[in-house]
């Protein structure tokens, strides 16, 4: 069994998780998950994580574990390699202070890509790998300042695992968080601007009208349920990725906001919904179908409110994706023990 032993503390740090990660990018590989707009019972905390000291990454070929810039292990299948690097025979031992609701201590921090679908059911490969994004990303995450919003405290959490087992077991690390903790009191580097062109969208209105009809048929046909028919835009962009995510957050606060850069992307994100949380053999889904812009007050607020409750086209979006979430949690959980409220 795989021992894992994680120490956590309070810290005195001086500035909130957003200002903490303005501090600490730049000087290695930092991931944020941020509550960028607080909610009671899901959203009150934030964490800032890294620095990295191995990723994983899934490209067209494997799927590579690397460490200080070394491979030390590839895998055919995306999913083998997640079944190596975080078996579910681990034994974690937890020193010090662990406050209520403070659910992540480190582990893996990354993107999954839509064609990662692929290594899961048989589907054919027709997508244009422009950009050449990963079909999935992780960083190691063996350090994390973690901020309770509610107190405006900070915890400071480190883990230490068997060397031939964990890519964040080394002596050294004592010194890499050592350095976060000195880097994140600091001063604070000069902003940079960002700049993104017109906007351009790959599919024109004849391509996607041709595609609602081909979906329309297949439904009628039997032969799908329901099918998401997107279309990518793409801009040229310049500048600085965090600038932009700070610009992002301040314009649309949002309870699951995440900043994670990496040598040839940074993903900038602002979410209103939980798509899944595991806790235990706890699964738990918050997804959003139906949306409609705030009022100029309350009261306006209110009107639309109730507008969109009664609008049978957006009940209906949101129960088809409630009962799509429904089935697929089914198909894992336990028969009968799939909750709707």
């Amino acid at each position: 069994m795989t021992e894992i032993e994680v120490c956590i503390r309070p810290v005195d740090l001086p500035h909130g998780p957003r200002e903490t990660m303005a501090r600490l990018r730049g000087d290695g590989r930092y991931a944020l998950l941020e509550s960028a707009l607080t909610m009671p019972g899901q959203a009150q905390w934030s964490y800032v994580a890294g620095p990295a000291l191995a990723t994983l990454y899934t490209d067209e070929r494997s799927t590579r574990l690397d460490r200080e810039g070394r491979c030390i292990g590839e895998w055919s299948d995306p999913f083998d390699a997640i079944a190596a690097l975080a078996p579910s025979a681990a034994s974690v031992h937890v020193a010090g202070e662990r406050p209520p609701g403070m659910n992540f201590i480190g582990g893996w921090i990354g993107a999954l890509g839509s064609d990662l679908a692929r290594h899961l059911h048989r589907l054919p490969s027709r997508a244009e790998t422009d950009p050449p994004l990963p079909a999935m990303w992780w960083m190691a995450a063996d350090q994390v300042l973690a901020f309770h919003h509610a107190s405006g405290r900070w915890w400071h959490a480190t883990a230490r695992g068997a060397a031939d087992r964990w890519p964040w077991s080394t002596p050294s690390r004592q010194q890499a968080w050592g350095r976060t903790l000195q880097c994140a009191r600091g001063p604070l580097p000069a902003r940079h601007g960002w700049h993104a062109g017109k906007l351009a969208q790959r599919m024109g209105r004849g391509a996607f009208e041709a595609g609602v009809q081909q979906i329309r048929d297949a439904i009628a046909d039997g032969e799908v349920l329901q099918v998401n028919l997107t279309r990518r835009e793409d801009a040229p962009f310049e500048g600085d990725a965090w600038s932009l995510y700070e610009d992002l957050v301040a314009a649309h606060p949002a309870p699951f906001a995440a900043f994670i850069e990496a040598p040839e992307f940074a993903i900038a994100s602002c979410s209103p919904e939980r798509f899944v949380q595991m806790r235990g053999d706890q699964v738990q889904a918050r997804p959003i179908k139906g949306t409609i812009g705030r009022g100029a007050d309350a009261h306006e607020d209110e009107q639309r409110r109730q507008w969109l409750a009664a609008s049978e086209k957006n009940r209906a979006e949101n129960l088809m994706i409630v009962d799509l979430m429904r089935n697929d949690i089914g198909r894992v959980a336990r028969i009968g023990s799939v909750r709707v409220p």
